[in-house]
């Protein structure tokens, strides 16, 4: 499901930037929902490949990959499990517009720090599916544990787009 937000407030995003932690494939809502006002996608998880993350089609179309070898990171977590970010930029045939995709391959609070706080990238969206230990969830607790931080990420008037749901306990 898509959702459509206002266009005043999307309208007044100016980072461009959305963050997308324990993402894995799934990358197609956050795009198509803010492909108007967003150029570069970070997304954060384990196991990504240097495989293209969109296919080449109608829609979009790879003009440029790159990636980088970050190698172990030292972070405030110990040793980071990044190793790779995939760096790909496409074209978008309907309004010739441009979006850049990073995918980073390793731990998504690792990620956060060294590859959005640490290079001073202001977002104008935080996209998170949840933080359930359970069903595939992070256990990360973003929006608990790590509010505030995300919130110093934020520009002002800056988006946090979360689903979570919990099942009550008789169900």
């Amino acid at each position: 499901m898509i959702f459509e937000l206002p266009v005043e407030i999307l309208g007044s995003l100016t980072a461009r930037t959305l963050f997308y932690p324990c993402s894995g494939n799934d990358i197609y809502t956050p795009i198509e929902a803010f492909k108007s006002v967003v150029t570069d996608f970070w997304f954060a998880d384990f196991n990504y490949t240097k495989e293209p993350l969109l296919k080449d089609g109608s829609t979009y179309q790879l003009s440029e990959r790159a990636w980088e070898d970050v190698g172990t990171l030292r972070t405030p977590r110990g040793s980071a499990s990044i190793r790779k970010v995939f760096h790909e930029t496409y074209h978008r045939h309907l309004d010739s517009g441009t979006i850049r995709i990073h995918r980073c391959n390793g731990h998504a609070l690792d990620a956060f720090e060294q590859h959005i706080r640490a290079r001073g990238i202001q977002l104008s969206v935080f996209f998170h599916r949840g933080d359930s230990p359970g069903e595939g969830g992070s256990g990360i607790y973003w929006l608990d544990r790590h509010l505030e931080s995300v919130l110093e990420a934020l520009e002002d008037g800056g988006l946090i787009v979360s689903y979570h749901f919990t099942l009550h306990p008789s169900l």
